[in-house]
């Protein structure tokens, strides 16, 4: 799970980096020009300054870089964690609800000036999109408690080890028990894993339970014993289990050795 989060965090890293130092310029450039003395001092025949013009003009370009960023991450995330179907549109909402606060801030000294006693709806539609956000990410999140869940947990208590003597959690890769000295087995369920998303799957299960795709390949058995169902290797000729010849020919334990 660490080498798929490392992988993951590659994947969006130079996005965030790229989109927060887009952020960062446009901040600089409103922080520097509105203290210039012709834009700080000028009076324009409108109810608004330069300098609130300016930096409306800096947060619209924080706006648009919000808006892409969220369109971009939305890939991105859906492939970092394909254990949540929708991991990429919860980034999303997120990402667009930060940019709703950042409109409100930068086009209210523009509008509301000429809104006059209407300045409640410069508010009210705001409210109605912060809304409309916060419902459809609440709805994204219950339906992918579980995946979200297994995020969460799958980090920290894949490679734990218990002490069956105690109980207690050991370190990983630790051997022996730092409270009794007891032989340390590991947590991590039986069978293999999900070669898409790497989450556990239990023999004889041939889809994973997280991301729903064929479960087969290097995480987990492929063949299964046509009589008893049993998990086979690729290069099985016998059953272990029940000791039938694969391929149709029934010859019991060692038939074919004859």
């Amino acid at each position: 799970m660490k080498a798929r989060g490392g992988a993951g965090i590659a994947l969006i890293l130079p996005l965030l980096v790229q989109a927060g130092t887009g952020i960062a310029l446009a901040l600089a450039c409103w922080l520097v020009l509105a203290r210039l003395p012709p834009v700080r001092d000028a009076r324009l025949p409108v109810a608004f300054t330069l300098g609130q013009l300016v930096g409306a003009v800096a947060l619209t370009g924080v706006v648009l870089l919000l808006v892409d960023l969220g369109r971009r991450l939305e890939l991105r995330v859906s492939c970092a964690f394909p254990q949540v179907p929708a991991a990429g549109t919860i980034a999303k909402l997120l990402v667009f609800l930060a940019a709703t606060a950042v409109a409100y801030r930068a086009f209210g000294p523009l509008t509301l000036p000429y809104l006059g006693y209407r300045q409640w709806l410069y508010s009210l539609t705001f409210v109605a999109v912060t809304v409309t956000l916060l419902t459809q990410l609440g709805l994204t999140l219950h339906a992918n408690l579980e995946g979200l869940a297994f995020v969460l947990t799958s980090t920290g208590t894949r490679h734990r080890t218990v002490c069956p003597d105690c109980g207690r959690a050991g370190r990983p890769g630790a051997t022996f028990c730092t409270s009794c000295g007891g032989t340390l087995r590991s947590s991590a369920p039986a069978g293999g894993r999900c070669r898409h998303c790497g989450a556990p799957v239990r023999p004889p299960a041939r889809f994973c339970r997280a991301c729903g795709r064929a479960a087969g390949g290097e995480a987990g058995p492929r063949r299964f014993c046509p009589d008893c169902r049993a998990p086979l290797d690729e290069e099985a000729v016998f059953c272990t289990a029940c000791g039938v010849r694969l391929g149709g020919q029934e010859g019991g334990r060692g038939a074919g050795c004859a």
